[in-house]
């Protein structure tokens, strides 16, 4: 089912969507932005096309809300945030406490600490998975670095391992569904040689890191 069926199937579906890219563009974040929804929606909606008795209201939403609670200007706790964000705008849109309470769990075990039951969950944890794998995403894995914050030189450091372990854990848990295998195509393992490469490189260009105080010991 794409999107337009969705919408025409359920018009709340596509109140909610406009509420949430409004939210994410003004925002406006490096990573954490509307592209960053549109490409897990899109992902979603492949994966759902593969599985049974999905309902595209309950994922649709979960996924546009999934990171909603950044747009509170905090990246800090914003699984939290979005949790309280969906259950206090949902109701505005129409959808019944019992529609808000199967949201709810796909919002928090989006990420790779919580186990997902519902098939919607699973769903939409996959698609932002496959968001960290393969090549083409090493792309995001910057610009997360860029919103966070995060100095080059922090990458050459010893204990610059963090930006690997994730991924092996991730590469460990794989993905609830047959569908995302098969998209990530082992693409977590992409990342991390990828990213370990970086790191040995970086290493042997000082000039990419290089601060004020390193210009008085040359």
């Amino acid at each position: 089912m794409n999107l337009e069926e969705i919408f025409s199937e359920d018009p709340r579906v596509k109140e909610v969507y406009n509420y949430a890219k409004a939210k994410y563009q003004e925002e406006d974040l490096e990573q954490h932005n509307w592209e960053h929804i549109v490409g897990n929606l899109y992902r979603a909606l492949n994966i759902a096309e593969t599985e049974e008795d999905v309902d595209y209201s309950i994922l649709t939403v979960a996924v546009l809300f999934h990171d909603i609670g950044v747009t509170k200007g905090e990246y800090e706790n914003h699984e939290e945030n979005s949790v309280k964000i969906a259950e206090r705008e949902l109701p505005n849109y129409g959808f019944s406490d019992e529609e808000v309470e199967e949201i709810v769990p796909c919002l928090e075990t989006v990420g790779e600490e919580e186990d997902s039951e519902t098939i919607e969950a699973k769903i939409c944890s996959d698609a932002d998975k496959l968001a960290k794998s393969g090549f083409a995403s090493v792309f995001n894995f910057f610009r997360v670095q860029k919103e966070l914050g995060r100095p080059l030189e922090e990458f050459s450091s010893s204990t610059s391992k963090y930006s690997t372990s994730k991924y092996e854990r991730l590469d460990e848990i794989g993905f609830y569904t047959d569908k995302a295998e098969e998209i990530s195509n082992d693409g977590f393992k992409e990342r991390i040689e990828f990213i370990q490469k970086f790191h040995e490189k970086l290493k042997e260009r000082p000039d990419f890191t290089a601060t004020e105080e390193d210009l008085k010991n040359i």
